[in-house]
C-alpha cells in the first residue's frame, strides 16, 4: 500500500488564461498491488485526486480509478487491461462524467534489459447532466534507453483530457517529448528537455465545439550537483514560444532558474 500527499502554490503567467495566475494545488495517491511476482497474475488499484483553485477561474475537482491485472508475459513484458472511472466537476460549470474502458501493454526494465517501453490506450465516453455525449480516444506511449548507467534518453507521446481554468472548457492536449540525461564527472547531472504540442479547447456546452487551438514548442538544458548528500543545487535556462488561434494567447519567453532542494 502506498500513500502520497503533494501541495503547490504558484503565481505564474499560463499560456492556458493568457494572464498572471495564482494557483494552488491538492494531490492525493493511493496505490495497493495484491499478489503475484514477476511470473505470476497481479491486481492493482489506484486513486488520484487531483484539486485546482486560481484565482478569477473556477476550481476544478478530479477524481480517478484505475483497476488493472496485469498478466505478465515474460521476465521483461508485462500486459496490464482494466477500466479507468473519472469523475470532473467545476464550480460554476457543469459536472462531467467520465466512464472509461481502458487496456494497457508495458515493458519494465529488469536484468540487463536496456529498453522500457511502456504504453496506456484509453477510449471515454464523455456526458453531462445535459445529455451531450462525446467520445474521444487517448493514449500515453513512452520508450526509454539506457545504454550506460551514466545516460538515460527517454521519447515520450501523450493524449491527454484536462478540466480547463476558462469557465465551460476542456482542454485536449497531444504532446510530444524528447530528453537526454547524462551524468557528468561523477557528481554532475545535466539535463536536455524539448516539448512540441497542440492544446484544444472545447466548449462544454456544444458537444465539445473547438473554440481555441494553440502549438506550443519549448527547450530546457539544467545542470545540477549534490552537496553533502543532502543539498540538491541546480541551474535551467529554458526558450518557450506559443502560438495561439486566438488573439491574445500567443507568447514567446525566455526563462532563467536557480533549484535549491534539501532532503532530510
Amino acid at each position: 500500500m502506498q500513500l502520497a500527499q503533494s501541495y503547490s502554490r504558484s503565481s505564474d503567467p499560463l499560456i492556458e488564461t493568457g494572464r498572471q495566475t495564482r494557483e494552488q494545488t491538492y494531490g492525493t495517491d493511493a496505490k495497493a498491488l495484491y499478489g503475484g511476482s514477476y511470473s505470476q497474475p497481479s491486481v492493482e488499484v489506484t486513486f488520484h485526486q487531483d484539486v485546482r483553485f486560481a484565482t478569477l477561474s473556477p476550481a476544478i475537482y478530479d477524481w480517478t480509478n484505475q483497476d488493472w491485472i496485469h498478466l505478465p508475459v515474460s521476465q521483461q513484458w508485462d500486459f496490464a487491461v482494466g477500466p479507468v472511472g473519472d469523475i470532473r466537476m467545476k464550480t460554476r460549470d457543469s459536472t462531467w462524467y467520465m466512464p472509461g474502458r481502458s487496456f494497457g501493454l508495458s515493458g519494465d526494465q529488469r536484468k540487463n534489459c536496456h529498453w522500457m517501453p511502456r504504453a496506456v490506450f484509453r477510449s471515454r465516453n464523455f456526458s453531462r447532466p445535459a445529455g451531450i455525449a462525446s467520445e474521444r480516444q487517448f493514449f500515453n506511449a513512452s520508450l526509454i534507453y539506457r545504454p550506460w548507467p551514466t545516460t538515460t534518453a527517454t521519447a515520450a507521446a501523450i493524449r491527454a483530457v484536462a478540466a480547463s481554468l476558462l469557465a465551460d472548457q476542456l482542454s485536449e492536449s497531444t504532446t510530444i517529448n524528447v530528453s537526454l540525461e547524462q551524468r557528468l564527472l561523477v557528481h554532475y547531472y545535466l539535463s536536455l528537455q524539448a516539448n512540441g504540442g497542440k492544446d484544444d479547447y472545447l466548449s462544454a456546452g456544444s458537444a465539445l465545439a473547438n473554440v481555441r487551438g494553440d502549438n506550443t514548442n519549448s527547450l530546457q538544458v539544467s545542470l545540477s550537483t549534490v552537496f553533502f548528500r543532502r543539498l540538491n543545487i541546480g541551474l535551467s535556462a529554458a526558450r518557450m514560444h506559443n502560438s495561439s488561434s486566438v488573439q491574445g494567447f500567443g507568447l514567446s519567453s525566455n526563462q532563467f532558474g536557480l533549484q535549491v532542494a534539501l532532503k532530510y
